[in-house]
C-alpha cells in the first residue's frame, strides 16, 4: 500500500474535514510509538520532544541508526498555522506530505519504515488498544489499520500543539504586565523598529510570517568558494534556482529560548550569538570547508540590515525573545507521552 496508492491516499484528504476526537486521540498515541519505525527504537516524538518545545536540542537530528539527518527537527508548536513545513523544501504544504520523509526516507533512513511496512502494521495492528482506536477512528473502514490511516492520526494529533499562552499573548490579547514589564516591551519595540528590522521576516502572532517578501531566506550563514557548504545548498535543492542557494525558511520564534541550537544546521548555540550574527548583517567563518563572510553572500536576504546594540539594548531584546515561552503545555497530558501514564 504505498508508492502511487499511498500518495494518491496521502495527498486525496479532504482539506476541509474536520478532524474527530477518536482520531486525534490514535494520533496522539502514534506520535509517540516507536513501534512505526524499523527497530521500534524512534517515534516522531524523538525528533520532537514536548520538553525542547518539539525540537529535539540536536545541531542535526539523528536518525534511525545513528547517522545524523541534514539538518535539525524544527518547533511543531502551531504547526496548523504554518505555511512553510520544512527547512528548505516549498513543495511539501501538507502535515501528511511532509510526513513520509522522516517515515520512509532513506537518505539516511530516520524512521526506516519504508521495506518494514507489513511488519510494522502487524505489530500496530496486533495491539488490544489500537484495535479499539482504529475502529473508533475510522468506523466506516473494514481493515483501517494502514499508513495513510497512521500519517492522517499523527497529522490530526500534530494540528492539536497550540500554544498562545506566553507572556507576550498575554500582553498582545490582555495588556497584562505581570511578567512583560518595560524592559520586555522596551525590547518588543527595538524587536519591531525600522533600526532593526526583525519584524520584517519575524511578524505575525508566531512570529514567523514576513511583512514583506518570500518565506525563506539568505541571512548571511555562509560564504565561500562554493557559495555555501556543499552539505546542504537549502532550498535550492528542491528548485534548483541559484537564487534560492543558501535559502532557509524563516522559523516561528514561539519558544524560542526552548529550542537551541539555533539555524538549520544548529550552528548558532545561544539567541545572544544570534543577535550577534544579524547585527553585523552576516557571520564570518573562520574554520571547516566554508570560511569566508556570509555578509558578501549574492543571495543575502535584502531585508537584513546591519545594526548596533548597546548591552542594556540587547539584554531587553533576549528579554523580550525569553518571553516568547509558554511552558504551560508541559502540564497538559495532551502533549505527554501517553505510553508513560
Amino acid at each position: 500500500m504505498l508508492a502511487g496508492s499511498l500518495v494518491l491516499a496521502v495527498l486525496g484528504f479532504r482539506s476541509g474535514e474536520a478532524d474527530s476526537e477518536p482520531l486525534k486521540a490514535l494520533g496522539h498515541r502514534l506520535f509517540f510509538e516507536p513501534r512505526l519505525s524499523a527497530n521500534g527504537q524512534k517515534s516522531c516524538a524523538s525528533c520532537h520532544d514536548p520538553v525542547f518545545a518539539f525540537s529535539d536540542g540536536y545541531k542535526r537530528s539523528v536518525g534511525l541508526y545513528g547517522d545524523h539527518v541534514l539538518r535539525n527537527a524544527p518547533s511543531l508548536i502551531n504547526v496548523k498555522d504554518r505555511f512553510a513545513l520544512t527547512w528548505a523544501d516549498d513543495t511539501l504544504r501538507s502535515l501528511a506530505q511532509q510526513m513520509r520523509r522522516p517515515l520512509f526516507g532513506t537518505h539516511p533512513p530516520e524512521m526506516g519504515a519504508l521495506g518494514h511496512e507489513e511488519e510494522i502494521l502487524r505489530k500496530i495492528a496486533g495491539d488490544r488498544y489500537y484495535k479499539q482506536a482504529f475502529r473508533s477512528a475510522f468506523p466506516d473502514e473494514k481493515d483501517p489499520v494502514h499508513f495513510p490511516n497512521i500519517i492522517r492520526a499523527i497529522a490530526a494529533y500534530e494540528k492539536t500543539l497550540v500554544s498562545y499562552n506566553h507572556a507576550y499573548d498575554r500582553w498582545l490579547d490582555h495588556k497584562d504586565t505581570s511578567h512583560f514589564g518595560y524592559r520586555e516591551i522596551s525590547g518588543m519595540n527595538l524587536f519591531f523598529s525600522d533600526r532593526l528590522g526583525c519584524g520584517n521576516c519575524h511578524n505575525g502572532r508566531n512570529l514567523d510570517e514576513p511583512d514583506r517578501g518570500f518565506e525563506y531566506a539568505n541571512v548571511g550563514l555562509y560564504h565561500c568558494a562554493e557559495l555555501y557548504p556543499s552539505k546542504d545548498w537549502g532550498l535550492f535543492q528542491a528548485t534548483g534556482d541559484s537564487l534560492d542557494i543558501g535559502r532557509f525558511r524563516i522559523p516561528s520564534l514561539r519558544n524560542v529560548a526552548l529550542t537551541a541550537p539555533y539555524f538549520h544546521d544548529g550552528s548558532a548555540e545561544t539567541l545572544s550569538e544570534v543577535l550577534d550574527i544579524y547585527s553585523r548583517g552576516g557571520r564570518v567563518n573562520s574554520t571547516g570547508d566554508c570560511r569566508g563572510d556570509g555578509k558578501d553572500h549574492p543571495n543575502r536576504d535584502g531585508r537584513m540590515q546591519e545594526f548596533e546594540l548597546t548591552d542594556a539594548e540587547k539584554s531587553d531584546l533576549l528579554r523580550f525573545l525569553h518571553a516568547l515561552t509558554d511552558t504551560s503545555f508541559l502540564k497538559n497530558p495532551y502533549f505527554r507521552n501517553p505510553h508513560e501514564y
